[in-house]
């Protein structure tokens, strides 16, 4: 699955302090209106954190930065049919993306 449509399914990320994985949550902020910043720990050095911004109204993870890597998810579309599309297009970002939060 790529890691953009695992951002559609949070229990398929490795951030949550399973026996495999190396971060746990730590803190969870309320930022803007409408969004969650959940700040994620290392479990052999806490100075390295990963962050993911949760949309509330969406209930989708808009925005994730762990090591080094940095996705956000720019067209949600929700209340669609559930036909999955087996070659999904993932288009290169040519903007800024401006954070709505």
């Amino acid at each position: 699955m790529f890691n953009e449509i695992r951002m559609l399914y949070p229990d398929r990320l490795l951030l949550w302090g399973r026996r495999n994985e190396s971060f746990y949550p730590m803190l969870a902020q309320e930022i803007g209106t409408h969004s969650i910043l959940l700040t994620f720990e290392h479990v052999e050095d806490p100075a390295f954190r990963a962050t993911m911004v949760i949309d509330r109204r969406l209930g989708v993870i808009r925005k994730t930065a762990m090591l080094g890597d940095l996705r956000i998810l720019t067209d949600v579309q929700i209340d669609q049919p559930m036909a999955r599309d087996t070659n999904p297009v993932l288009e290169p970002i040519t903007d800024w993306i401006r954070a709505d939060y």
